[in-house]
C-alpha cells in the first residue's frame, strides 16, 4: 500500500481554502492513505473557547466532514486529518478517518497540552482501531505521543498503522524519538504529521515521518516547509509481531506482573 503525508501550512479560519489545498494535492498523486496535521481544516491558535465555538462542527454530520467524505470518494483514497468538534456543549480537538464509502471513526484528543486545557474539553471516546481494506488504523492526536499506554492500547487491538496528527511548535526531534521507540516496541507503523508555518504568535516546527515497525524512518518532511512524501509499505510487517525466532512483541507480554 502507498502511504502519503502532507506537512501543510493551514490558513487560520479558512476552511474552504484549506480543503482546496487538500484537493490540489489529491489531484496530483494516487495513494491508499493520506494523513494531514491536527486541526488541519481551521488552524490551531484559538484564543479562547468562544472563538473555537464559531468553527467547531458536529462529526460526522457537519458540512466540513461531508466535504472531506466527498473528496475521499472522488479520489478513491482514505484520509486522516484534524478538525474541531462540537458535541453538545463540549468542544474537542478531534482527528477523523474517512474512506471512499464514508465516515469511519474519530479520536477526540484526551491529553491536552498547555493552554489547550483552557480552550478544549478532554476527549471522552475510547481509543479504537478501525478496520479498513488497507489495514487496521488507530488514531492519535499530538500530546498522545507522550503516553505509551496509548500505543499499547491500540497495538493490543491489532493496529497496523497509528496515525499521529500534530501541531508542534518545539522539540520535533524529541517527539520523533518517542514515536520511533513506540513503533518498535509495538511493531506498528507510525505516521506522525506536523504542520508548518506561522499563526498568530506561534511558529510551527517541521517534524513529519513515516516510521517503520523496526523504528527507522522511511520518509521525513522537509525542514520548515510544506512538503508531501509518499512511501510504499508492506502492511504484513506490522501484522507480524515476531521480534526474532524466540520472541513476540505481543505474545511475550506478562500482564499478571504489570499491576501497581
Amino acid at each position: 500500500m502507498k502511504i502519503w503525508f502532507y506537512q501543510a501550512d493551514s490558513k487560520f479560519w479558512s476552511i474552504d481554502e484549506n480543503l482546496q489545498k487538500l484537493e490540489q494535492q489529491l489531484q496530483s498523486i494516487q495513494t491508499d492513505l493520506l494523513v494531514l496535521p491536527e486541526l488541519f481544516t481551521t488552524g490551531y491558535m484559538f484564543k479562547d473557547k468562544e472563538e473555537l465555538q464559531q468553527y467547531s462542527e458536529e462529526i460526522p454530520n457537519g458540512q466540513t466532514v461531508q466535504k472531506i467524505i466527498a473528496l475521499a470518494k472522488k479520489y478513491e483514497t482514505t484520509l486522516v486529518l484534524g478538525i474541531p468538534e462540537c458535541e453538545g456543549n463540549k468542544y474537542f480537538d478531534t482527528t477523523i478517518l474517512v474512506w471512499p464509502e464514508g465516515y469511519v471513526g474519530k479520536n477526540q484528543k484526551k491529553h491536552l497540552f498547555y493552554r489547550e486545557n483552557l480552550i478544549f474539553d478532554k476527549g471522552e471516546n475510547r481509543y479504537e482501531v478501525f478496520t479498513t481494506p488497507i489495514g487496521n488504523i488507530g488514531l492519535m492526536v499530538c500530546f498522545d505521543y507522550m503516553f505509551p499506554e496509548v500505543y499499547r492500547t491500540l497495538a493490543l487491538q491489532w493496529a497496523d498503522i497509528l496515525c499521529l496528527t500534530c501541531c508542534l511548535k518545539t522539540m520535533p526531534s524529541k517527539v520523533m524519538t518517542v514515536a520511533r521507540a513506540n513503533a518498535l516496541s509495538n511493531g506498528v507503523y507510525v505516521i506522525a504529521v506536523n504542520r508548518v508555518g506561522e499563526e498568530r504568535w506561534a511558529t510551527f516546527s517541521w517534524c513529519s515521518e513515516v516510521i517503520w515497525p523496526r523504528m527507522e524512518p522511511l520518509a521525513q518532511g522537509k525542514e520548515n516547509a510544506e512538503d508531501c512524501q509518499i512511501v510504499e509499505v508492506d502492511i504484513n510487517e506490522a501484522k507480524d509481531k515476531a521480534y526474532n525466532e524466540f520472541n513476540d512483541l505481543i505474545g511475550d507480554r506478562r500482564p499478571n506482573y504489570y499491576s501497581y
